[in-house]
């Protein structure tokens, strides 16, 4: 899933790993399309965020860092982040899995593991 890549990048470039976080939470399973738009939200400013991480750590930045190198990115993600948890308490602390509609494959957002790099990058 595409969880595991965006959580095992942040854990490969030193940021704190949403995969540590997923192991004790909840799962929640949403088939709700406007849930599973705010959940897409949050998972796609994180792909983009693991890719900037990515390439900060490829050219020997330090991972500490370049996980809260982008600021613009970690505020979209923490308005994100509030906007979805405000709707739906229930996802924080939550691992939330859903599969957009088209597509193929579903996806994982690690709400806990959002929420604990949101703290380390205050």
């Amino acid at each position: 899933m595409r969880m595991l890549l965006i959580a095992f990048t942040f854990a490969v470039v030193g940021l704190t790993s949403a995969v540590v976080f997923a192991a004790d939470a909840k799962n929640i399973d949403i088939t709700d399309e406007a849930a599973i738009a705010d959940a897409a939200a949050v998972s796609t400013i994180l792909t983009t965020m693991t890719k900037e991480v990515t390439a900060c750590a490829q050219v020997n930045e330090p991972p500490a860092e370049c996980q809260c190198k982008f600021k613009e990115e970690l505020g979209q993600l923490k308005t994100a982040f509030d906007d979805a948890v405000k709707k739906h308490p229930d996802w924080k602390g939550a691992v939330v899995n859903y599969r957009a509609a088209g597509e193929t494959e579903g996806a994982s957002v690690s709400f806990a593991g959002v929420e604990e790099q949101l703290k380390v990058c205050k």
